[in-house]
């Protein structure tokens, strides 16, 4: 084929306009990277702007703007030469922390740890060993005791990095709280939390609490690499055939459609749960830093027939509970409540054990320190068994809804409808009791057990009307509902069976979230007990999360749906709620086992039977804005 002169020019011409065209138009690889992180930052402030409930909250008690926040991310990226996944991982958890809201979080595909085999404590900006993983770091070898001193790392002090690992990471809400979850990371470090993971050696010095000798030592992290490197060609898989073909609900199992959709109701947040077990007396752990209180007279753990019968069935929490002799002559009862995550063995357990103790106890330790929260449902079993007469006043949410949840509750009511329908539920009574043989003692009281499981018709009607509520609320065109219950509880009813009567003291602590902030709020707000210890984190609402696909590592993100208020009209997030007899933990009791801290319970449990209900409590201070 022949080519004449002009049409070789034009050919050349329309060339290199397309060449100059896509340089236009096509970014340099890393321009192309920034906005695509961009992209992900808008996807995430667009889910926020959607789903928050406390959003209009945080801008009138915080003066927290969402637009100003994506700002100043997308200029940290702009700014950033040759971003990193790392870097931008930082940019994100720094945006969802700005929303100072410890239910808010975002967590990324990472395998990277690293740790030491000791804990910290912080006392008035000095740091004690709190708890030592003696496997890791034996006494043969490292001459190092709880309630010795921390002074530095490789020179630098503690109190620095930990005010680094705040600036890097912090959430700003609590003081208290910012403070003891970096002291967490101090010693523990993950990839998937954002953190920049340590490896290699270190120089520790610390101040022994006997001598006041210094030693230093060689210490390594314990490091696991990662295995996931962040490409920009690699996203998430998707499962398309759920993406396309939502599987159906399976209705030949109703209560087990609505068990599902009240398991759905979160109070805690789900890295906060990731912490349970990792470390001595630290979030979640089955036993708290609060050593014995006295001489135990009972101990529920030292009586295996009666320990075995209850656990016959299963459970989650293995409960540590004791009675012991208090010095002013009285019998009081302990029970420790890790976390709100138990099923219904366990709240049949909590309930056979503090009635056997309502017994033979004058009063109940309730210790719920470092308590990362729960189940809505479990908190409201659990409070039921401690109502004397009078029900407890459940708190009202503020729900933030779209769609999604107005379907979910159609399909909810559609459900709910069928077993109405049933004759009240008699029907469905009848063939969940008919599982068991009534001539059998032992199948009987089994049934009793698991009551729980049979259709409570009044239970019905609540989450009947809490779902029409929400069917409401979005046909008069709201999206962020009017007050109302969680599952239309508004009133938690004494337990059937179960019962303690007597003057309750809870202990609680700045790492009591969500759940843990609700309990004894619950407690409190309905006069039934006397709250003793710190100021509680403040997460005030139940909590979701949500995916998209991406190339930068980012696996979820977790947001409040709900913005709780309770019976006095106060709001949980960010203000907690306060002790009635506060408590600081002072350096005596890091170094001696806390022996002041018991000395204060029992000064406390004294208390309940001289102050009458109406006194004040003693003031904390607080900044204006956060007085409860």
């Amino acid at each position: 084929m022949k080519y004449t002169l002009s049409t070789i020019l034009f050919i050349t011409t329309l060339t290199l306009f397309q060449m100059r065209l896509c340089a236009i138009e096509t970014p340099s690889s890393e321009e192309d990277r920034k906005w695509q992180m961009i992209n992900d930052l808008k996807v995430i402030k667009h889910h926020y702007e959607v789903s928050y409930a406390p959003l209009a909250w945080k801008k009138s008690y915080w003066n927290w703007d969402i637009d100003i926040a994506y700002k100043e991310a997308k200029k940290k990226i702009l700014s950033t030469p040759s971003i990193t996944s790392k870097q931008f991982h930082q940019i994100l958890r720094t945006f969802v922390n700005s929303m100072k809201d410890y239910h808010v979080d975002i967590s990324f595909y990472s395998t990277e740890t690293s740790s030491l085999p000791f804990g910290v404590k912080g006392v008035n900006g000095r740091y004690f060993v709190s708890w030592i993983d003696h496997l890791r770091l034996p006494t043969s070898h490292f001459r190092i005791s709880v309630g010795d001193e921390l002074l530095s790392f490789d020179g630098e002090p503690i109190a620095a990095i930990i005010e680094r690992i705040k600036n890097e990471g912090g959430k700003f809400a609590n003081p208290d709280t910012d403070n003891a979850l970096a002291e967490v990371r101090l010693t523990r470090r993950k990839g998937s939390s954002g953190d920049i993971v340590p490896k290699g050696a270190l120089l520790a010095t610390f101040q022994s609490a006997k001598n006041q000798k210094k030693s230093t030592y060689q210490l390594r992290w314990s490091h696991q690499p990662e295995h996931i490197y962040n490409r920009s060609d690699v996203s998430p898989s998707i499962d398309l055939l759920d993406a396309f073909f939502p599987k159906q609900q399976n209705l030949s199992q109703p209560m087990d459609f609505i068990h599902a959709k009240v398991g759905e109701i979160q109070m805690m947040n789900p890295l906060l749960k990731s912490e349970m077990g990792s470390t001595d007396r630290g979030l979640g752990a089955r036993k708290s830093f609060v050593p014995v209180l006295g001489e135990i007279v009972w101990n529920f753990n030292e009586n295996p027939d009666f320990s075995e019968e209850l656990y016959e069935g299963g459970g989650i929490i293995d409960w540590v509970a004791y009675i012991y002799q208090h010095a002013n002559g009285k019998q009081i009862g302990y029970i420790r409540i890790p976390h709100f995550t138990g099923d219904e063995i366990d709240s049949a357990v909590f309930g056979k054990i503090v009635t056997y103790m309502d017994k033979r106890t004058d009063g109940l330790v309730i210790d719920q320190l470092h308590n990362f929260g729960g189940y809505v449902d479990f908190q409201y079993q659990l409070s039921s068994i401690l109502v004397t007469d009078t029900p407890f006043r459940a708190p009202y949410h503020q729900i933030k809804i779209t769609q999604k949840e107005v379907l979910d509750a159609y399909e909810s009511l559609k459900i709910l409808n069928l077993l109405e329908a049933s004759s009240n539920a008699r029907e469905w009574n009848h063939q969940r009791k008919g599982q068991f043989s009534e001539e059998d003692e032992n199948q009987s009281s089994k049934e009793e057990e698991y009551s729980g499981e049979l259709i409570n018709h009044q239970w019905l009607l609540h989450v009947k009307a809490y779902f029409e509520f929400i069917l409401e609320e979005w046909s008069a065109g709201r999206t962020l509902t009017n007050p109302t219950p969680i599952l239309g509880v508004d009133r938690i009813n004494g337990h059937p069976k179960y019962r303690y009567t007597k003057p309750i003291l809870v202990l609680i602590n700045e790492m009591d979230f969500s759940g843990a902030d609700f309990f004894p709020a619950i407690l409190k707000d309905n006069e039934r007990a006397t709250l003793f210890g710190n100021r509680t984190a403040g997460a005030g609402g139940y909590v979701y999360s949500f995916q998209f696909p991406n190339s930068h590592g980012i696996a979820s993100c977790t947001y409040t749906a709900s913005i709780a208020e309770r019976a006095n009209e106060k709001k949980i997030e960010n203000i907690g709620v306060l002790p009635d007899i506060p408590y600081t933990l002072s350096v005596e009791d890091v170094q001696n086992n806390y022996q002041e801290y018991v000395n204060a319970v029992n000064q406390a449990v004294d208390s309940l039977y001289v102050i009458p209900k109406d006194v004040d409590a003693k003031p904390i201070s607080l900044p204006d804005n956060q007085i409860e």
